[in-house]
């Protein structure tokens, strides 16, 4: 949501001019969208303050410590506390809170967001939460007698991007909230360069703030006509070209006024055949990227570069030459199928392929939030015997990591820094935990950069960690499993995931060693 200059320089109506050349098929029919798991209640007030009661009287002196460090200090400690809890959910949701609401008396708005989030387990509406402890942690900033500039700019800084999550989830009634208090904190931290860097991202919402009313107004106007043409074209072009959903807006598209976008939109929507359909609507995207400006050319080249990248596995000669320099001229993945490597990131579409969480594909890289076993499926058949590198960083949450194979045809998993820090398979001789034969020491880093190889032969499994071997195990694969609280839609697929933990996977790369791979998309 940070550049959304488009809407202030070229505005939403594209010249009908633009010709779209030879359009093809794509690649957007969804399936219904797997159901989450469903947030864990609140527990009732009264167990609440029991436990409340109970952690005030082991922290009593670290409570009674009323500087702004000391409640900073505290809630750290309560976080971190609430991270090791596991057996008493009760507990782990009070501690929870207080971290949050002692980050909130210190002013840590870093700390606020970082406990609201593992809060975001439960039944409550986290943006709201935010917004009031964020709130009250401007109104502690301000208070400090040391660092209150840099206690502000931190209120901004957040505000700023809850601002984003905001506006991404369409809360608007939220993101005003989180723009207010970061131009306020921004401005009171009288830090002139800083409270100036701040005003391009709050033109940028208001800018989209006025937008998505236009849409409103368009989508109560298709509650009562679904057919108008126009409505079709506003609400299209938001959701493909400003949030880069495409299975939600080429639907609108579909139906819009505007000749050009509906026709690639239709097409899409019936399915791609083959590759030279990819090429043919890819560079259909590629036309409308190279007219428009700030997200609509983002998002459309992004679109463009996910056709291209699903084609080159089976092109060759000049058309491939010319894939390949558009993806290199646009940032994409250089990485070819010149030395049977295959590019598997490049083949998940999120909305299509996620079982549990919200994934997003952006800037080439693979990102899920914080939920618990989410996981997307790689829309690929793994050959007889291969190799799978997978390059990834947890960015928050200390929840595993997950990677999703097969062998022989028998599905399992590698997870990686489980609870007591350690790797494993999944699940071997159905032993998930204990006993498991495989468990070996592993803790990650929050953002740092990992690589895992993992190589699968006829006869045993191999996993290297940055180059050094993490695990290996002989097997027929008749001892290997699947552990269910992953759930994939097909376990004879691969896939990555993550559990309470936000993860960014930057490359997933499978080399064939014998037999072949293949596309089931």
């Amino acid at each position: 949501m940070r550049n959304l200059r488009f809407l202030l320089t070229c505005g939403w109506v594209f010249a009908a001019c633009f010709a779209f050349v030879a359009i093809g098929a794509g690649q957007t029919t969804t399936k219904p969208a797997a159901t989450a798991p469903a947030p864990l209640a609140v527990p009732d007030a009264a167990a609440c303050k029991k436990s409340l009661d109970l952690i005030k009287t082991l922290f009593k002196d670290d409570y009674a410590k009323a500087e702004a460090a000391d409640r900073v200090k505290l809630a750290g400690r309560l976080l971190q506390q609430a991270v090791d809890t596991r057996d008493d959910l009760v507990a782990r949701y009070v501690l929870f809170e207080q971290a949050g609401d002692l980050a909130a008396q210190g002013g840590d708005a870093a700390l606020v967001v970082k406990a609201v989030d593992q809060l975001s387990f439960y039944a409550i509406d986290a943006l709201d939460v935010k917004a009031r402890l964020l709130t009250r942690a401007l109104a502690s900033a301000q208070q400090l007698a040391v660092g209150s500039a840099e206690a502000c700019q931190g209120v901004a800084t957040v505000g700023l991007d809850t601002m984003d999550l905001a506006t991404a989830a369409d809360r608007f009634d939220k993101a005003a909230i989180f723009a207010g208090l970061a131009e306020t904190a921004a401005n009171r931290s009288q830090k002139v360069a800083f409270a100036a860097s701040v005003q391009p991202r709050l033109a940028d919402y208001k800018a989209l703030a006025n937008e998505y009313a236009r849409v409103q107004r368009a989508l109560k106007t298709l509650a009562a006509n679904a057919d108008e043409p126009e409505a079709n074209l506003i609400a299209g072009k938001y959701y493909c070209l400003v949030k880069g959903d495409f299975a939600k807006g080429l639907p609108y598209l579909a139906k819009g006024s505007e000749a050009p976008l509906r026709t690639v939109a239709e097409k899409e929507l019936a399915g791609l055949a083959d590759s030279a359909q990819e090429i043919e609507v890819a560079d259909a995207w590629w036309e409308l990227a190279s007219r428009s400006a700030g997200p609509a050319r983002e998002n459309a080249l992004a679109h463009s570069r996910q056709l291209y990248q699903l084609a080159r596995a089976h092109i060759k000669g000049f058309t491939l030459t010319k894939i390949e320099a558009r993806l290199k001229s646009t940032g994409g993945s250089e990485t070819s199928v010149a030395g049977n490597v295959i590019n598997l990131l490049a083949l998940i579409d999120p909305v299509q392929d996620k079982s549990i969480g919200e994934w997003q594909v952006k800037n080439n890289a693979l990102r899920c939030d914080i939920t618990s076993h989410a996981c997307v499926q790689i829309p690929y058949q793994a050959p007889s015997e291969y190799d799978l590198a997978v390059t990834f960083a947890r960015t928050n949450g200390d929840g595993p990591v997950a990677i999703f194979l097969t062998g022989r045809s028998e599905p399992f998993g590698l997870t990686l820094d489980n609870q007591g820090h350690h790797a494993r398979l999944e699940t071997v001789n159905r032993k998930i935990s204990a006993d498991n034969p495989t468990k070996t020491p592993c803790t990650l880093v929050n953002n740092k950069s990992y690589t895992v190889v993992v190589q699968i032969r006829r006869d045993s499994i191999t996993a290297l960690l940055d180059g050094k071997q993490l695990l290996q195990w002989k097997t027929d694969y008749k001892d290997m499993g699947h552990y269910s609280a992953w759930k994939l839609k097909d376990t004879k697929l691969l896939g990555v995931g993550a559990s309470a933990s936000e993860v960014t996977f930057s490359k997933i790369e499978l080399t064939p060693i014998t037999g072949e791979g293949r596309k089931v998309r």
